[in-house]
């Protein structure tokens, strides 16, 4: 998992080397709507032969916030996703998870104001993830959820559709690590830790509702 944290850092920081500069930006309240693809994600329990593989599946989320004319931009946010886990037998036999998060997201926009506006961001928040797997012959399962603290890393271009109205097309990388469950183990009563990964490609509208669009 850190090896796919310092990726998508590196990621980050190309993203904001190739901007180019910053125009004049208003400061202005907005929100947004986005629907994300799976295109990767994993629950990998500690317990298990191996990772779980997260299959593709749509997420949603939607955001409210405000951009300053300095170029940052900070929102919350709330999202879903829900994907089954990829059946591997005798690995993993069937299983399913189920993510309700809530967000706070700090953004950088390059070239506010222009056509197209690169930008990079992260978020944390809560989330609460509702997972269940049957997994190593049938012989392990467990059925439960656990909030946790999570984390997210965002990289996209707005591109200008009016004055206040943007299309959203960007990447998202979001990871809620320490997760607890309790279910069994041969028949026993057990308790199993994981980590939860997802990463979506994300198309959206983001609407300004004061002036020119941020």
């Amino acid at each position: 998992m850190k090896a796919k944290l310092k990726r998508t850092a590196t990621f980050l920081a190309l993203m904001g080397a190739v901007s180019t500069g910053s125009a004049y930006a208003t400061e202005a309240w907005y929100g947004r709507v986005d629907a994300g693809y799976t295109v990767g994600g994993e629950l990998d329990v500690d317990q298990a032969d191996d990772a779980f593989d997260l299959e593709e599946n749509w997420m949603f989320s939607g955001g409210l916030g405000y951009a300053f004319q300095n170029g940052f931009r900070l929102e919350g946010e709330i999202s879903h996703r829900q994907n089954d886990l990829e059946e591997n037998p005798p690995t993993l036999n069937e299983g399913e998870a189920e993510v309700m998060a809530g967000m706070v997201n700090l953004y950088y926009d390059f070239n506010r104001g222009a056509r197209f506006e690169p930008y990079v961001g992260v978020g944390v928040g809560g989330a609460q993830v509702d997972a269940n797997a049957v997994f190593n012959s049938f012989n392990d399962e467990f059925d439960t959820d656990d909030t946790v603290v999570a984390y997210q890393a965002m990289v996209g271009v707005a591109i200008g559709l009016s004055e206040n109205l943007d299309l959203d097309i960007g990447y998202r990388y979001f990871v809620a690590p320490d997760l607890e469950y309790d279910g069994l183990q041969d028949g026993q009563s057990a308790s199993y830790e994981a980590d939860y990964e997802h990463q979506a490609v994300t198309l959206g509208l983001r609407w300004d509702f004061g002036g020119a669009a941020a």
